[in-house]
Parts: structure tokens; sequence; C-alpha cells
């Protein structure tokens, strides 16, 4: 190993290399020769060896570095070709979009798609695309029912917990740092639920005391259809993280944020209009709401470490009398 390292530090690659091999081959689990390696596979332009051992290594920093140089040579190979794809693409879509208004042969599919969307539930899971962008008009219409519905408010929120598990555990390596197996799914799945559910809750219980016009469903509605810009963030975020590198790691959290903003901005304008509030009464209305979600959360932590607590003196009570009076 030191003599691989010396080689390495006097420019020694090839030589380098061979010596980590013959250390691999005694183990096969050395985080040590597996970076080692991997450092002479990059000096050398092994790109590819050098992004494989530093996965194996866990090296996100430095198999970044590996990804960012075979990405850059993938670029050089086909981003002409990738132009002329997208320019025919352009060129494409401006003609058949021209000569459509003419003549009218692609009605047929707009028909079919125009068809598939006035399905009930998917007309009404997808009108949380009209929510993010009129929000006061939509909630205003959420709220006389006569837009969305409470099997499309609970879809929503399906598919926000699926792309919310996907942005957790999904990404790619460089941004994913715990394993799937190290997740607790179960933990993640009450984490959802409980935040979800005791905001609406309190939200519906502040708003009570405060003469709210809203109902418990139309608050449900008006946070679940708020989520689609959370939604496009986590998957595009998701996808994203697969093609860049820690040089784009700030791109990454501003398209997250911006969709986590969003979405906020979006239950509270759900809040102002469901409750008919002004801006004023809709922030006190919010932060009662908090704390009233962090006051529920501290005493079920409260009670759950009590229980527990009685639990354990009760176990150790009786195995106490098991020992001593009945062993």
């Amino acid at each position: 190993i030191y003599e691989a390292i010396g080689d390495y530090n006097e420019t020694k690659y090839e030589e380098s290399i061979a010596i980590w091999k013959e250390v691999l081959k005694l183990n096969q689990l050395s985080i040590l020769a597996h970076n080692g390696i991997a450092k002479n596979y990059l000096q050398v332009e092994e790109y590819e060896l050098a992004a494989e051992h530093f996965k194996i290594a866990g090296n996100r920093t430095l198999y970044s570095e590996a990804f960012w140089e075979l990405r850059n040579v993938w670029l050089q190979d086909y981003l002409l070709i990738m132009m002329g794809a997208v320019f025919v693409f352009f060129v494409g879509y401006v003609v058949i979009k021209s000569t459509d208004k003419k003549f009218g042969y692609l009605s047929g599919v707009r028909n079919g798609i125009a068809k598939v969307k006035a399905v009930p539930i998917i007309n009404q899971v997808l009108y949380m695309k009209t929510v993010s962008k009129k929000p006061s008009d939509s909630f205003y219409y959420l709220r006389r029912k006569e837009k969305g519905s409470y099997l499309g408010a609970s879809i929503i929120l399906l598919v926000t917990f699926l792309s919310y598990l996907l942005f957790v555990a999904g990404k790619g390596f460089i941004f994913q740092f715990v394993d799937l197996k190290d997740l607790d799914l179960g933990s993640i799945i009450l984490g959802f639920v409980v935040a979800i559910g005791l905001f609406i809750l309190c939200s519906y219980l502040v708003t009570s005391i405060q003469d709210g016009e809203g109902t418990l469903g139309q608050i449900f509605k008006g946070v679940a259809y708020s989520f689609y810009p959370f939604i496009i963030a986590a998957i595009v975020t998701t996808l994203f993280s697969y093609v860049a590198t820690t040089n784009e790691l700030f791109l990454l959290n501003t398209i997250m944020v911006i969709g986590c903003v969003w979405t906020l901005a979006l239950i509270f304008i759900s809040v102002s209009e469901i409750q008919n509030y002004t801006v004023g009464e809709t922030i006190k209305s919010i932060l009662l709401t908090i704390l009233f979600v962090v006051v529920i959360l501290l005493v079920f932590s409260f009670v759950q470490m009590t229980l527990r607590q009685v639990f354990v003196f009760f176990e150790e009570f009786i195995k106490e009398v098991w020992r001593n009076v009945i062993g």
C-alpha cells in the first residue's frame, strides 16, 4: 500500500495501478484500495474505471470529477448530433403546426386527447395545473365544489408522496447519501401522513376559532391541490441528478427550493381564499396552525416516552419478581 501511494505521488500511475490490483486481490472490500486505484485511473484518463471504483469506495466528490470528464467526452461525441436532432424537431414542429391549421389532419389526435382529459377523475387530478397558474380563481371553484374532488385530492397526495419518496431514495449516486436499504419506509410514510394530516386538522381547528368559512374537506382539497409545483420539482430534480455533477448542485437546490416555495405560496392562498381571510388574518391563522402542530407533536412525543418508560419499568419489575419469588 505504501509503495502504491509512493508511486502515485511520483506520477508512476501504471505501476501504482498494478500494485493496487494486487491489494484488491487480497481484499475486494478495501475502500483505501478502491480510492487509490481510482485516483490513478483518473490521472491516466480511464474515467469509466475511475468512476466505477470511486462509486465502490463511496467517494462522491472524486466520482463527480470522473463523471464530469465522462460527460464531457460524451458531449463532444454527440453534441452536433443532438443539436441537429433538436433543429429537425423544431422545424418539424413548426411545419406540422402550420400545416395542421390548414388541413386539420391532427384533429383526431386532439379529439382523442380531449376525450381522455374529459374523463372525470383525470380532469379532477389535472386541475392541479390550473391551480398552480391561477390559484385565486381555482380555489374559489374548489370551495364551491365546481372543480376538483376528494378522490382527486387523495390521488394528488399519493403522487406527492411517491415523488417525495423518489426524491429521497432515487437520486443519482453523487447526490444520494442514504442507501435504499437503510431507509425506514414505515417512518417516512407515517411522517408524511402525520405532517399533512395534522396541518389540515389544526388549520380547521384554528379557522373554526377565527370564524373561517371553510370546511375540513375544503381545506383538505386546498392543501392537496397545492402540491403540483413540489411534484414537478421533485421529479425534475431526481432525473437531473443522474446527469449532474457537484458543479450543478446549486441548480438542483434552486429547482427544489422554487417548487417548495411555490407550493407553500399556493397553500397560503388556499387558506386565504377558502376561509375568506385578509393577508394578515391568513398569516395569523397559518402561524397558529404551525404552533398547534408543534405542540401536538411535543405532547405526543412526551406521552410516547412516558409510556415507554412505564413499559420498561413493569417489564423489569416482572423479571425481578420472577427471579426472586417464582424462580
